[in-house]
Order: C-alpha cells, then structure tokens, then sequence
C-alpha cells in the first residue's frame, strides 16, 4: 500500500485560505489546471477500464510530499464496473451529496445498504454518503432564505423541474438508472470549483446531515432551478475565474447527461490545453514518465501471466499423455511418442517469447503417449517425461 505523504486534496486547498483573501482563489488557475489534468487522466484511466469510481472528491484525491505533488486516486468502495461494448448504465442511488449529479440523486431505482435513507426520486435507498469534507474547506455557503419546503419523493420528478431539459432528465434517469462515467464529470466539475472557489457550488447547508434526503433534495433544487453560476452564494466569486474556466464548467454542469460534456471533449477544451507554467510542465512530464513506466511493467506481468498459464495448460497435457502411454504401454507393449520441449525457466515466462508448443503437445495427446524434454539443468524421468527445471529453484 502507498503511503499519500502530501495528505489529502481537501487539505491542501483549506491550507491556501489565507492566500485566497489577497488573490481571490484559492489556488491559482495554472496550478488547479496541473492538479486537474493529473485527476481527469485518471478518471479516464478508470473508465478506459470501465471502472467508473462514483465517488470522486477532494477527501478521495491524495498527494505524495513532491513539490507540485503528484495526485492520485483513491477510495474505490462505491466504484462499478460495466461490460466493455455497453453503456455504463447503472442504478444504485450512492455518494457524496454535493458531488453527485442530478440523474444520480433523482435515480429511482437504486439498491439499499445499511445506514442509509431515500433520497428525492428514490424508492431505495442511498448507499452513505461519507465525509466530513462539507466542513474541510475555508469558504462556506450562506444558508440559503429561500430554501423550499421539501416535496415527497414521489411528488418530486413531477414538480420540481424547473425547464424542459431537467424534466427531460428526470424522466430519463427513471427509465435507464443512469451513465456512471457521466455523474463522474459532474464530480469533477465539483472539485474544480472547490480548488479554485474554495466552495462548494451545489450545498445542503439547511440540512448538514448528508445521509439524509432533505439534504439530497436541497442539492437537487439548486441544480436543476438555474445555471450554477447564478447560485446566490457562489455568483460573486464566479466573476473571478476565467472565461475559458467558466465555459468549461458551463459544459460540465448540465442537467441533461446526454449533452454534458464527456472526458474527450474536457480533455480537448482550451482551458484544459493551455500551457502550463514551466514549474508545472516539469512537474507533469515526470509524472507522465512514471505512469508509462508503470503501465510498461503492468503490461509485462500480464503477458508473464498469460505465458506462464498457457506453460502450465501444456505441462497438464502432456501429464494426461504420459499417463495414457503407460495405460497403452501395458496393455500392448511400447510405442514411440513424440518428443515435446518446454521450457521451465523463469526467463520463459518473464519474456514472453515461448515457443508454441500446442500443435506438437496436442499430437502427444492423440497418440498412445508422449515423451517430454523441458529445457533445464537438472533432470528427472518418470511414467515417459522428461522434466527440467534451471538453477533457480524452479520446481518440475
């Protein structure tokens, strides 16, 4: 296990409060748009694996002690998986309140888990909801004087939807569950702004207790009411970000999942691809040069898996062989089996360069019996094999 010296993603934006009285952010465009690059890769990453994580947020985002650091994922609890080929269409009402994306709060088909309750929409349950993060970060939103009192779930998809889009989206998410790679780029959007606003955009501040659905349904009204950055407590600070910035989260918070703006398109956007400060474009190719080099050995260790399967699928073949030659051997006298090699040496399998033995080990198999040659230094004989392993230990 890793051991995140740099501490969380959480802690490091509340330690830049004091900055952010003087400049307005908590952490400046350039170094968010290091941090963020980082964090989107590796939600690609995962959903390059049709992994999507559903629970993406500052407290699940670590740093080592590197200056910049290097940002990593963790926390993969409520993470699911889809078959490759299909839509990442899922069901389960789960995660962080002010995280979670409209189609995911208003998901109506979710499961249930213990010490949970129903959110808006749901006839399940909401599987936790986690952290003290709401707390953890300097800027706080005002409670808001014209919170709404909350609706029933069952009354809630017909009238809360304040546009056509959101009812559209409502509608939707009951039908299909709901795109779980998508409700991650809603989350992503989330902790952009709390890196650079130090605040959350969608909050529960007149329902603190996140596992409750007053504290969803407050999330809920606040996104499909009006734009994100018409927010009361959060439409001031807006005016600080850039227009490239502003457009970006434009994209990210739409109420409808079919049009928000995928992984691709947020890794093609300008504000993602603009320059970064030489510090950071240093920083970033050394963490590039680790994780090639890190999915190069993966991606050898596989390939040592497959050689070293396949190896031992050839091995219990000519095992099966051998024991049908002794059968014929003592029923009607000797017979001639063909000589098959294997190599048993570490080397093998840890350069898969194998030599394909099937169609010679599958002729073996077809005769009266097989006789065997694995390449070694050390031999031993026995019912027609011949079997040798090297100097490492390696076991006929």
């Amino acid at each position: 296990m890793e051991y995140a010296e740099g501490g969380s993603l959480t802690g490091y934006v509340a330690e830049r409060w004091q900055h952010a009285q003087h400049a307005g952010l908590f952490l400046t465009e350039d170094e968010a748009r290091y941090l963020f690059r980082q964090f989107i890769e590796a939600v690609e990453y995962c959903h390059g694996h049709c992994v999507a994580h559903r629970d993406l947020k500052l407290d699940n985002t670590l740093l080592d002690a590197r200056e910049p650091p290097t940002l990593k994922l963790c926390d993969f609890g409520f993470a699911k998986t889809w078959a490759r080929g299909e839509d990442a269409n899922m069901f389960t009402h789960i995660g962080t309140p002010v995280y979670m994306s409209p189609e995911l709060i208003n998901s109506s088909r979710g499961g249930s888990s213990s010490g949970s309750t129903a959110g808006p929409g749901l006839g399940g349950a909401s599987e936790g909801s986690g952290s003290g993060e709401n707390g953890a970060t300097a800027a706080r939103a005002a409670p808001s004087s014209s919170a709404a009192a909350a609706p029933s779930p069952s009354e809630l998809p017909q009238q809360q939807p304040a546009t056509a889009a959101a009812a559209s989206a409502a509608q939707q998410a009951q039908r299909k569950g709901y795109d779980g790679a998508l409700a991650d780029v809603w989350a992503s959007g989330v902790l952009l702004i709390v890196m650079l606003l130090g605040t959350f955009p969608f909050d529960h501040t007149e329902h603190p207790d996140p596992n409750t659905s007053e504290a969803h349904l407050e999330v809920w009204l606040q996104q499909v009411r009006q734009p994100w950055s018409g927010i009361p407590h959060i439409k001031a600070a807006v005016e600080r970000l850039s227009p490239e910035a502003r457009d970006l989260l434009n994209r990210i918070f739409v109420v409808d999942d079919r049009r928000r703006i995928s992984v691709p398109e947020i890794k093609a956007h300008p504000w993602y691809t603009r320059a970064l400060s030489p510090r950071h474009a240093a920083a970033e190719a050394r963490v590039r040069a680790e994780q090639a080099s890190l999915e190069a050995r993966v991606a050898r260790a596989r390939a040592s898996e497959v050689a070293e399967r396949a190896r031992s699928e050839q091995l219990a073949r000519l095992v099966e062989a051998a024991s049908t030659r002794a059968r014929a051997d003592a029923a009607s006298g000797p017979a001639t089996a063909p000589l098959v090699r294997i190599d048993l040496s570490r080397k093998a399998v840890q350069q898969p360069a194998v030599a394909d033995v099937d169609a010679a080990a599958a002729a073996a198999g077809a005769g009266a019996g097989a006789a065997a040659v694995v390449s070694g230094s050390r031999a031993s004989v026995e019912m027609g094999i011949v079997a040798e392993g090297d100097n490492e230990g390696e076991e006929s």
